[in-house]
């Protein structure tokens, strides 16, 4: 298995997860009294599974080793986990798997990714 085949399998596990992480903003919302909080939160969880979504989708196009998809996947991809990082782990909010287990997809989707294309 090449590695773009790897990292575009990842880039897929890293989807996959974060259509379940949209799903658990969408019940924390669902669980909400109907406000601006609760707005935000179904926000996010369509972000977060138009995120999911697209790394999918584009994964495929990894899978070719194609250079758009890459960047397509890593600005996607990024968008989604640089803010959870940012606002959710660094300040302690999500503690372990949370807190690793998406962005360690990310980061090794994005590496294996780019190794690939590096290679090719």
């Amino acid at each position: 298995m090449t590695y773009a085949k790897i990292g575009a399998a990842l880039f897929g596990v890293w989807g996959v997860m974060h259509l379940g992480a949209a799903w658990q903003v969408a019940a924390l919302g669902g669980a909400l009294e109907a406000g601006e909080v609760q707005g935000r939160l179904f926000q996010t969880a369509f972000f977060l599974a138009f995120f999911a979504l697209l790394a999918i989708v584009t994964a495929r196009f990894n899978w070719q080793n194609n250079r758009a998809a890459f960047w397509i996947n890593a600005i996607g991809t990024s968008a989604a986990d640089i803010p959870f990082l940012l606002f959710l782990v660094a300040p302690g909010i999500i503690g372990p798997p949370a807190n690793f287990a998406g962005p360690l997809v990310w980061v090794l989707a994005l590496g294996f990714s780019a190794f690939g294309l590096r290679r090719s």
